[in-house]
Formats: C-alpha cells, structure tokens, sequence
C-alpha cells in the first residue's frame, strides 16, 4: 500500500508503525488459514512475495531479520504443526542474498529463479543442494525459436535430474510474444527430457 520507496524510508521514520503492519498480516494469515489447515490437506505452502527485483534484495538482510522473520518463523511453526514439510517462497527477481535468510526461517523452497535477473539454476542447485526448486528455465527462449528452447533445456534439465529437488518449469509467466507452436514445442520437449531414465 506505501509503494516501495515510502516503505524503504518508514523501516527508518517509523518501525513500530512496520513491526505494527506485519504483525497484524501475521496474526489475520494465521486466523484465516485454521479452518483450511483442519479442513483440507496439503501438500505444500506457498509463501507469495517479492522482497527482491532483478539487482538484488529490496531492502536488507538486517531489515529481513529485524522485521520480516519473526512472521516468517510464525508461519513456518504453523504450517509444520499441521504436517506442512513443503514451504516455498515466491519471490521474483535476483534472490542470491534472500536465500540464506528463507533457509534460517525454515523455508524448503524457492522459486521461480529469472534467468535474466542472473539466477543460474543449477548453480544455486550446487550452492544448495537441499533446496527445492522450481523454475530457472528462461522464458524468453520461447519467443525465439526451437533451437533456442533446445539450447535452454539442454542447460538445465539434465543437471537439475541429476540433482533432484527440482519441477521444470518457466522462470516466470509465458510472454505474450511466445507463439503457440513455440509453446507447444516447449512443453513437448520438456516432457522428453524430464522422463525418469
């Protein structure tokens, strides 16, 4: 609701009002995922947000800790009390420096890896080889050509099925400048290369 650059200055002019904010988003998250969680089962949690865009974190790794973990660990507590062991995040852009933070609140998973904000899914699949993954292939692949989707998945799937702990999929929504041919190529070809050997 503050926009980015009001919320980058109230973290300094007026945390309690922050820690307020969070909190509450806390406490309503919780509230209304009870009946869900005594309702229904789950597979996996699915954290969405963007704390990062394609240079790096939107703020720092002090600020994710002083004000954004606690609800984090809150989150995380509520969905393994009720035998959620999946818990990933959603955050868009280049999340490097995120991901030490997302692993020391209890967070499994992360995605969705945009290869144009510099994220090398198999190289992080290196760095952390417990992490659950999905995402990481270019989804500007698609809009060129199949020699080009070839290339791309030629990059990741074969490493990422030797690793595991990886779904294939695009680093973001399809572009509206990938044609259905192209897409249908893609989705052809990735079920191929996927298929257990």
């Amino acid at each position: 609701m503050l926009g980015p650059e009001a919320l980058s200055y109230m973290y300094y002019d007026d945390p309690g009002l922050i820690r307020e904010m969070n909190e509450f988003w806390t406490h309503f998250t919780l509230r209304r995922l009870k009946r869900a969680v005594r309702e229904m089962t789950f597979d996996y949690a699915l954290i969405w947000e963007d704390n990062c865009y394609n240079h790096g974190m939107l703020h720092s790794p002090e600020i994710f800790r002083q004000f954004m973990a606690p609800g984090y660990k809150a989150l995380v507590n509520f969905f393994r009390t009720h035998g959620i062991e999946i818990i990933a995040v959603d955050s868009d852009g280049n999340v490097a420096e995120l991901l030490p933070l997302l692993l020391d609140v209890g967070v499994t998973g992360v995605h969705p890896f945009e290869v144009a904000a510099g994220m090398d899914v198999t190289a992080i699949g290196r760095q952390y080889p417990a992490l659950q993954m999905w995402g990481g292939i270019d989804k500007r692949a698609l809009a060129r050509d199949t020699r080009a989707i070839d290339d791309e998945l030629q990059r990741v799937i074969p490493a990422m099925k030797r690793r595991g702990g990886y779904a294939a999929c695009l680093d973001h929504g399809v572009p509206s400048d990938v044609s259905l041919e192209n897409h249908r190529y893609y989705v052809r070809r990735l079920l191929e290369m996927s298929v257990m050997d």
